[in-house]
């Protein structure tokens, strides 16, 4: 029986029943003859992940896959399970405060002192920061 080159993408079935997507498919051709001599794809078994290199695949008549062996046989690596975390940060705003000052210094220095009442603001673009002068290690919410 010759080999038969899987399509990656495509998904077959094993003769014991068993259905397996081509991740990928290998194929090496006679340099002069062009004639194929050997195929591999990469399998990922539905059921479970379970990933094989098949070397010398073959199709049955029936559209049942087999090969002659396999390597590389691995489990899928589990996912990283997601956590929330609560991460300080600061950012800046911009906006106008209204102050009532005999003086534009005395008007800043009140808004420094926050005897002032800090207005809705704007956003700054790339302002945000991580608060490094809070540990992760001490902080708490």
């Amino acid at each position: 029986m010759d080999y038969s080159v899987l399509t990656k993408g495509l998904i077959y079935h094993q003769r014991d029943g068993a259905k397996y997507r081509c991740t990928k498919s290998i194929t090496r051709y006679h340099q002069c003859t062009g004639a194929l001599l050997t195929c591999q794809a990469v399998l990922e078994r539905i059921s479970d992940g379970y990933t094989i290199t098949a070397h010398g695949t073959r199709m049955e008549a029936n559209g049942t896959i087999h090969w002659d062996y396999s390597t590389g046989g691995r489990w899928p690596r589990p996912k990283a399970k997601e956590q929330t975390y609560s991460i300080p940060v600061t950012w800046m705003m911009w906006g106008r405060v209204v102050v009532q000052a005999t003086s534009l210094g005395a008007a800043k220095q009140s808004v420094l002192n926050g005897e002032a009442l800090l207005p809705e603001g704007t956003y700054v673009d790339d302002s945000v920061e991580i608060d490094d002068a809070i540990t992760f290690e001490n902080w708490r919410d």
